[in-house]
């Protein structure tokens, strides 16, 4: 499975190639894409190389040809802060993960803040599990998804009813706000399947680097899915009442809010730009850390067709780099 995450994903030797090839554009400006492609003896790798330093914002592709290398005191500035951000994320979530670990092994099953909490071993149990607390739910589901086997069965095109969402004892649909990882993105099929579940009336926005999968309904029972972590999904928990519950919907609740917003159509936004539907979902999925060729898979197009639509998008909102596209389109509120 492609990693498009901008900072996870590497072995310290494509670590060691992505240093040495940033050097390299620092030390000769003139640089292009043909000419470094065909110096390189891995294609691919140098492909992937190029892609990974866009997408942490160290070097810009404008679309023809050229290789533009931002200052690197702002680049990596901004860089490092990206990377500051997951780590406050992860570190957030450690102390939680860490005590609901503790408590499910030594199987405190009941303790005076009124946790429960079931250590559930595969992935036949969180599915049971989630589908246990999903049919108590009464008012709504705040649901995070990170990229595991789990996660890419539930959005599968042909896995899940995309287009209804789930119902109370009455019959009432729920509130239903979900948050997935950006690395599903280059799962094909993946973006109908979300446009789909945000047309039936689920709130969706995308996040990076999402450490764990979990569902928090109503506030007071959750699951939390670690087989993004083990693929059998061992450490894995059903839980039921406590502060954790709370800390889960809280964490949630903010990887929501600090995501990116699917692109909409029904909001007008494009028309009065100048930008057509099909340059939003563009800009949302490159906005997003995907790859074009990722692009290209999910709108059925080719590469070059998507090179073409970024120098669009680029033209109609005056910018003149990839990293400068972003910048405008958020201050724009278009993404």
């Amino acid at each position: 499975m492609p990693h498009n995450d901008p900072v996870r994903g590497l072995t310290p030797a494509g670590e060691d190639v992505v240093t040495r090839t940033y050097l390299g554009f620092i030390n000769d400006p003139a640089m292009d894409v043909d000419t470094y492609l065909a110096r390189s003896e891995d294609y691919e790798q140098a492909h992937r190389t190029l892609e990974i330093l866009e997408a942490r914002g160290l070097i810009d592709m404008p679309g023809d040809g050229s290789i533009v290398v931002p200052p690197p005191e702002g680049a990596l500035t901004a860089f490092a802060a990206e990377i500051e951000r997951q780590a406050r994320r992860l570190r957030a979530s450690a102390s939680q993960m860490g005590m609901i670990h503790r408590r499910a092994r030594e199987n405190l099953l009941a303790d005076d803040d009124g946790l429960s909490a079931q250590l559930l071993e595969s992935i036949a149990e969180i599915r049971a599990a989630t589908a246990e607390i999903a049919s108590e739910a009464e008012h709504s589901m705040y649901c995070a998804w990170a990229n595991s086997e789990r996660t890419r069965a539930l959005v599968a095109p042909d896995g899940e009813d995309h287009d209804r969402l789930p119902t109370d004892s009455t019959g009432r649909p729920l509130e239903i706000i979900s948050v997935y990882d950006t690395s599903l993105l280059e799962i094909p099929g993946v973006l109908d399947v979300l446009r789909r579940r945000q047309a039936a009336g689920e709130q969706v926005r995308l996040a990076h680097a999402i450490p764990f999968s979990t569902v928090v309904v109503d506030e007071r029972a959750a699951v939390l899915d670690l087989s993004n972590i083990d693929e059998r999904g061992i450490g894995s928990a059903a839980l039921r009442g406590g502060p954790l519950i709370t800390a889960l919907h809280r964490f949630v609740r903010r990887t929501f809010d600090d995501g990116l917003p699917m692109p909409d159509p029904r909001d007008g936004r494009t028309h009065i730009i100048g930008l057509t539907e099909r340059d939003l979902v563009a800009l949302t999925l490159l906005a997003a850390g995907s790859s074009d060729a990722s692009v290209a898979r999910q709108l059925g197009v080719s590469v070059r067709t998507v090179e073409r639509r970024v120098r669009h998008i680029m033209e109609t909102l005056g910018t003149s780099s990839r990293l400068q596209t972003g910048v405008e389109a958020a201050r724009r509120g278009i993404v």
